[in-house]
């Protein structure tokens, strides 16, 4: 079974079970370790060729590369991370005239907040809010405003407009595949 397949109908099961169902489809054998049983063709490539960087780079952190095989709160790749830094990458330029460098410490103690709010699901206007109105009170516990914790005490603020867009798009990626199958198996 491919590797993302498998890791897209094992996430939403608890780690220990995700970590059962992903570790037997990726033990060594099954993944295609093909650095170690280099054929032929790949023996013909220059190291210092693009092609022959990237097969050192897999074969110097392979084990960084595998590390997903026993733990399975990790995913196999980092498209999560990636989107996260892609709002930094973005931002930098829209911040570079933030007006003054007490506006800057203040934009970027709370980017953090809204980027943990945002990977929360939970409704960014509504938790910042809350947050703002409880720091100038001084009624609750700075780890109490955590997102996570702040999460569990407040189920209803969940970021629900894009919700039902997230899951028409997974199914959308579940045709997909399933139509790329059958195309395969048809030929």
């Amino acid at each position: 079974a491919p590797l993302f397949w498998v890791e897209s109908h094992s996430i939403s099961l608890p780690i220990a079970q995700n970590t059962a169902v992903i570790s037997p489809v990726t033990k060594p054998g099954t993944v295609p370790v093909f650095l170690r049983d280099c054929p032929p063709c790949f023996c013909d490539v220059h190291p210092s060729s693009k092609l022959g960087e990237a097969f050192n780079y897999i074969r110097n952190h392979w084990g960084a590369l595998t590390v997903f095989n026993n733990d399975g709160a990790l995913s196999i790749d980092n498209n999560q991370v990636e989107r996260l830094m892609n709002r930094i990458a973005v931002g930098r330029k829209n911040w570079l005239f933030i007006g003054n460098l007490r506006a800057g410490v203040r934009n970027a103690s709370l980017m953090p907040l809204v980027a943990n709010a945002l990977r929360m699901e939970r409704d960014v206007a509504i938790y910042m809010e809350s947050v703002i109105t409880h720091m100038l009170r001084g009624t609750a516990k700075l780890e109490d405003l955590l997102p996570d914790r702040w999460k569990a005490a407040h189920p209803d603020a969940v970021r629900e407009y894009r919700a039902q867009e997230r899951r028409n798009n997974a199914d959308t990626a579940i045709m997909q595949a399933a139509r790329r199958r059958v195309r395969v198996v048809l030929r």
